[in-house]
């Protein structure tokens, strides 16, 4: 089965008809480039960016990419790991439970990571407040009553839940497992106390925390936005100071630096941990049961 794989701004290309991908800065390749300029043969993927990469396919196509060749290569393995996985039906998905810092770019990672490949899920939370112009039940928000989401919280339907201004906000149990249960991988962006309380409840999910390189970045990241004061912004700084502290009871560190490397990164994390032995003891048995019938002479 064909496996697409992102070469940045949403593009795609087929995993299974990449045949080399090399610089540009080389003679021979910027050559090749050069022959078939203006002809349908030529894929550029860059959207107007300089062109880092040079995807050369099976039929005679050649895709330019502003992603490096190191990214690229990191995609091509995580999207062979997936087909992979699938070939040997592992069927049950990986909860990934991401954190960060305020201004850290988690939400723009998780909707790139989504528009990017297709085995993920976005965890859906329940909440008492009203929906807004727009919203739409089991899409934004499972929308419930404050008796329904107590009821839920007393038969431990929930993973985890806080109340915030007045409000229940929780992550159903049943939609998480029913996601996991389709073999997709689910995205939780939640609060370090959230991760924490998910973490012992579902010991196999994978805690990511996302962090620009420096708290200087981080402080440009927010002042950047225009939307907020001072006050808010120093706000917002001191609480990512009190967040640093709890930032080591997280399995993997992802910076964000680059948006696409890091949208990359965090998919080969899920990738690699959904192959690894313990998710997959039901795949391991049966290939021991089959080898012990090989032995006996019974296959």
């Amino acid at each position: 089965m064909a496996k697409l794989i992102n070469v940045g701004f949403g593009n795609v290309v087929n995993s299974q008809k990449i045949v080399a991908v090399v610089s540009p800065d080389a003679a021979p390749v910027k050559r090749m480039v050069q022959s078939i300029k203006g002809t349908r043969a030529l894929v550029d993927a860059t959207q107007g960016r300089k062109t880092k990469a040079v995807i050369v396919t099976s039929d005679d196509y050649v895709v330019l990419s502003a992603l490096q060749p190191e990214t690229i290569r990191k995609t091509f393995c995580g999207s062979h790991t997936i087909m992979r996985s699938e070939e040997r039906n592992m069927s049950k998905g990986v909860l990934a439970v991401v954190s960060g810092f305020s201004g850290a770019g988690k939400g723009t990672v998780m909707k790139k990571l989504l528009e990017s490949f297709d085995d993920y899920a976005l965890s859906v939370s329940v909440t008492t407040r009203k929906p807004r112009p727009g919203e739409v039940d089991g899409k934004d928000y499972f929308f419930r009553t404050k008796e329904e989401v107590e009821e839920m919280i007393a038969q431990d339907q929930l993973l985890e839940y806080a109340r915030y201004v007045d409000n229940y906000y929780g992550t159903p149990r049943s939609y998480v497992e029913e996601k996991l249960s389709e073999g997709k991988n689910v995205i939780l962006e939640i609060e370090i106390q959230g991760a924490m309380k998910i973490k012992e409840k579902i010991p196999e999910a994978v805690l990511i925390f996302v962090t620009p390189p420096s708290v200087d970045e981080l402080r440009r990241r927010l002042e950047g936005r225009g939307t907020e004061t001072q006050e808010v912004i120093e706000s917002r700084l001191s609480r990512a100071a009190e967040e640093a502290e709890g930032m080591e009871d997280y399995d993997y560190l992802l910076v964000n630096d680059d948006l696409e490397e890091c949208v990359n990164e965090l998919h080969r994390i899920i990738s690699s941990e959904r192959c690894k032995t313990q998710r997959n003891t039901e795949f391991i048995n049966r290939i021991q049961e089959e080898s012990r019938g090989l032995m006996k002479g019974d296959l």
